[in-house]
């Protein structure tokens, strides 16, 4: 049984949180590929050959994915445009990611909103969430963006080259660079790039992540929590109506 909750965490901004890693990475993995590999981003393949690609490029000869990665973001927009250009080998995994856009923009009236998304046996799930609002912010928040931006552009050649240069080798895409460096500095860096020199840059971005963010996990609009069957169908009709409320709780309409 495949468990989340599915939240407005802030405006534009959604929260799904899986109960297992596995769930959120299979889930996420097709359009979170499509959407920052730097060699997938563009084309339209199948599902094992992101999963080779991956393989060749990052996991070292082996599908490290679920291991690599604990939180996602993509934006819904995204989701919807692969969907309308058509994915010839959809899985139930794809369905449901689909599915759940359709709810959400069906709430939001467009679909100009953020998904991110966090799984309950994350060790670190509170820093994994963080960075990832610190990506919804980036997206839905002029201001925020404005301001990281600069904080960015401002830090030293040497320090800059250091974050860039490892996004690269961790398999980020050129254009997404600017909004990875605001999120790991505002909300935690990891080895390589936590060093002394990239540690005293710090305080400016977690001053205004946290002016930003202060409240939101306190306030969502609401919180629906959500099961079903892997070998349930979602099909086209209900993925226009993708949740059937009933008193406190939310299920999958089959």
């Amino acid at each position: 049984m495949v468990k989340f909750t599915i939240e407005q965490v802030a405006p534009k901004i959604w929260h799904l949180n899986f109960s297992s890693s596995y769930d959120l990475t299979i889930h996420f993995f097709r359009f979170q590929e499509w959407y920052e590999s730097p060699t997938m981003m563009e084309k339209n393949v199948q599902f094992v050959d992101l999963m080779e690609n991956y393989t060749k490029n990052l996991g070292k000869g082996n599908f490290t994915y679920m291991n690599d990665w604990a939180g996602f973001n993509i934006l819904g927009e995204e989701i919807f445009r692969r969907h309308r250009e058509g994915i010839s080998d959809s899985n139930r995994h794809d369905e449901l990611m689909i599915a759940l856009a359709t709810y959400i923009r069906a709430k939001e009236g467009c679909d100009k909103f953020y998904i991110i998304g966090t799984s309950d046996d994350d060790p670190e799930k509170n820093i994994t969430f963080n960075h990832e609002l610190a990506h919804g912010l980036f997206y839905a928040d002029e201001a925020y963006r404005t301001r990281m931006t600069k904080y960015v552009d401002s830090l030293s050649d040497k320090v800059k080259n250091k974050i860039f240069n490892t996004l690269k080798k961790w398999g980020y895409a050129d254009k997404f660079f600017i909004d990875e460096a605001q999120a790991y500095m505002a909300t935690g860096l990891q080895s390589p790039i936590d060093t002394a020199i990239i540690n005293a840059e710090q305080a400016k971005f977690k001053r205004l992540f946290n002016s930003y963010s202060k409240g939101i996990r306190k306030r969502p609009e609401r919180v629906i929590k959500v099961k079903y069957a892997p070998s349930a169908k979602i099909t086209k009709k209900s993925s226009k109506k993708i949740v059937k409320k009933v008193p406190g709780k939310a299920k999958i309409v089959k």
